[in-house]
Formats: C-alpha cells, structure tokens, sequence
C-alpha cells in the first residue's frame, strides 16, 4: 500500500469537496446539505454507512469485524457564526456563517481516509468505523451518537480524532498523554434591580452594583479552594443598561470555567452562587444564576497515545512530532468518546506564514496540505493496529 499514491489520486475530489462544504458552512445540528455532501461521496464509493445518527450524523463502516478490532476514525462538520474575512476564493456563501474551526477540513480528512480504506478494504484485519459528528460548537454531537450505539456492534477498541490548528506549520503534529483539553463549563448570572431615573437613584435599585463587585471579587473568592495553577476562570460578557439616564432593571453577567477536576467544577458552581447570593443580600437585589456542566474533559488514553505517536514518528520523522508541555484550556467533545474507549486526540499544523491566524477567527485559513498528512496519519495506523 502506497497512501500518498492513493491520495494523490483522489486528491482534486477531496479538496473540491472540501471547499464545497467551506463555501456551505452550517450551523450545528443544522449541517443537512454538509451530510448530504457527505453520503454522496460514500454512496459513490460504495462505502456502507447508517444515517441519520443524531440528527445529521453520520456513521461509515469498513472491513469485518468478525476478523479483529475496531477502530473509530472521527470527524466532526459544524461551522460557527462569524463572518468569512479570509479573502479566499471559495469563502462562505452563507453571510454570518464560516468554517473557522478547520471542521470542512476534518470532513474532507475523514472522507479521504475512507475512500482509501475501502479500497483497500480486504487487506483489513478488522473492521473501522468513520464517523463525521454533528454540533461539536454547541450542545455536543458526540455524546447523542454515543448513545445512539456508534460505540457499539461492534464494540470500538480504540478512537482516533485530529484537529487541525494554523498556530503551527503543516507536518507538525501534537500530542499530550493523559489530561489535554479542559471541561468548558459556562455560568450566566442576573442581578435584578428596580429601574429608575438616572438622576433619581434613591427610587431605583442599580444592579449595575453587585455585578460589578462581582467582576472585581469572584476570583478571590474561587481562589479560597481553587487553584488557578491548574484552572481558568473568566467573565465575558457584562451587559446592563440601553440608556445614560436610565437605571436599568437588571445586569447580566456570564462567563466560563475551565477545568479538569470535577471536584473544582461543583466548587466553582457553588462559590459563584453563594458569593451572588452575599452581594444580593447587601445591595437588595435578587439573582438568577445558572451554571452549565458541559463536555467532560478531554484524556488521552496513555498507551494509544504512546502508540499512535510512536507510529507518527516513523513516518514523518521524530522532528515533526511534539509534545504539549501543559493541558489545553479549550474544550472538546470528542472528550464523551475518549471516556468510553481508549483514545486519542492529536492537533496537527496546518499554518501558512502568508496567511496567519487563529482558530475560530474571520481570517481562518488552513493550508490544504494539512489532510494528506492526516490520511496517512489515519490510514497507516489504522491498518498498523488492526493487522498486528
């Protein structure tokens, strides 16, 4: 087997059907025309598949599982609302919708790894499961397919995922053992107030108070039992008031915490409550307060990703293969995968130092370079462990 070969001979068709999708990005639990993309490609290839799975998800399978182990391949497909400013010539046609997250090159890597599989499907010892995951921006699609059995019949042995990021060069790839990415917990918090006029305070009750105190003292409270060594804690977002003469009615505060200890999570929940609750006390408001326990955190499997980085090595050199020093403090839901099976979750360069930029920004650009890399990554792996 020669991947590259392989690749190159399907080159032009993944990185058409890779703009294509780039120039259609869809919201989460909204990507019906990105699966319908997706199941035409499979179709044409003759590759077995069950649809929908969790909305618009989808699930291809490979090989025999009656003959050896499973492995799961993932991809997730979502776009963002942010407004393509990259300047490329396929950028979005839907206004306020844009691929900034690389997930149209996660697709087109999936979809690749598939073809070549298939081709090459009755060398397999073994069976793989190549799953393209809805909502990865939002609620979260892995955990709804996991319990639409993705995971199951046949049970899966070991799941692959890759994440593209332009903060380091193509051929570069990442990898951590254990903790790497964090659990993206979200509050909301509402001080209410009475309204008054601006020049009348003594009538009204300003929530604009207690919030404000709340900025400037939350992280010395957290700080009595949680250590910011290992965790992140940020407010974002402070909104209240629409006019210079008006004390409004309320104050919205919300932010998010990040995490890989449940223990500092309920912390985290229960101080920001109790301390919101204090400052209504004193300024005579009341408070609506939520807080969101998100995806899970994101572990690395130890042994798989010993493995898989061992096999990276080798292929492209031990030069190209690094390691994160520290834990990510963004988020992942590959992380409900990760929980069930021995995983892992490797972030490969796909920078271009003409274009610079960051993930989840209206400048996104991924050198396309980025998915052969991938292939043979998911490719030569997979075929690696499954015919041991």
């Amino acid at each position: 087997m020669n991947i590259i070969n392989d690749y190159n001979e399907i080159k032009d068709e993944i990185i058409a059907i890779r703009r294509k999708i780039h120039q259609n990005p869809e919201l989460s639990n909204d990507e019906f025309e990105t699966a319908k993309t997706i199941c035409e490609c499979l179709d044409k290839y003759n590759i077995s598949y069950k649809f929908p799975v969790a909305k618009t998800g989808i699930c291809a399978f490979i090989g025999n599982a009656d003959k050896g182990k499973t492995v799961l391949i993932r991809a997730d497909m979502d776009a963002l609302p942010v407004k393509e400013e990259s300047g490329v010539d396929f950028s979005s046609k839907n206004d306020g919708v844009m691929h900034a997250c690389g997930h149209d090159v996660h697709v087109a890597n999936a979809l690749a790894a598939a073809i070549i599989l298939k081709k090459h499907e009755a060398e397999l010892k073994g069976c793989v499961k190549i799953i393209f995951q809805p909502a990865e921006e939002t609620d979260g699609g892995a955990e709804p397919m996991i319990n639409e059995g993705i995971l199951n019949n046949p049970d899966v042995d070991v799941a692959i995922g890759i994440h593209v990021t332009p903060l380091y060069p193509t051929g570069d790839m990442y990898f951590k053992e254990g903790p790497l990415m964090a659990a993206p917990d979200d509050f909301t918090l509402t001080f209410v107030g009475k309204s008054s006029h601006g020049a009348e305070p003594e009538n009204g009750i300003n929530p604009m108070n207690p919030a404000s105190e709340f900025v400037l003292g939350i992280h010395k409270e957290l700080a009595k039992e949680i250590d910011f060594s290992k965790n992140v804690f940020s407010v974002c977002t402070f909104n209240c008031g629409t006019s210079f003469n008006q004390i409004a009615d309320t104050a919205t505060l919300s932010g998010t915490f990040r995490s890989y200890d449940d223990k500092d999570r309920k912390a985290c929940d229960r101080i920001c409550r109790e301390y919101a609750e204090k400052l209504c006390e004193k300024y005579n408001t009341k408070i609506k307060f939520a807080y969101s326990y998100r995806y899970p955190p994101l572990i690395n499997d130890a042994t798989v990703c010993k493995d898989v980085k061992a096999f990276a090595e080798k292929i492209f050199g031990k030069d190209k293969i690094k390691e994160f020093e520290k834990p990510l403090m963004t988020g992942e839901d590959f992380s409900y995968i990760a929980r069930e099976v021995p995983s892992v979750f490797i972030w490969a360069g796909c920078g271009d130092e003409n274009h610079p930029c960051v993930l989840h920004s209206a400048n996104f650009y991924a050198d396309e370079n980025v998915i052969e890399k991938a292939v043979r990554l998911f490719v030569g792996y997979t075929f690696d462990y499954l015919n041991r």
